[in-house]
């Protein structure tokens, strides 16, 4: 999975929490790449490190970061076309 963030606060590290039909969680986070300060900062997460839920049936994934504060997300997508994006 990959994505754009402008990080308004600093350097930080980016997690994804993947949720499945059945409310089981994993989440991932994307270190060592961080965001950079006021900066558009690629974010590329490999699908296969998510592990304990069911991902053939994913429903919610949620897009956090390592402090509070504003930040941006944009252009999500998949490099593995087998791979369906849920409805958001």
């Amino acid at each position: 999975m990959n994505f754009y963030v402008k990080d308004t606060q600093g350097a930080n590290t980016v997690k994804l929490t993947f949720v499945d039909k059945n409310n089981a969680e994993c989440s991932i986070w994307a270190d060592p790449t961080r965001s950079v300060k006021d900066q558009w900062t690629q974010i590329n997460f490999p699908l296969s490190s998510i592990n304990g839920i069911d991902t053939t049936a994913i429903k919610e994934i949620r897009v956090g970061e390592w402090n509070t504060g504003v930040y941006y997300f944009d252009d999500f997508y998949f490099s593995d076309s087998t791979f369906i994006i849920p409805a958001f």
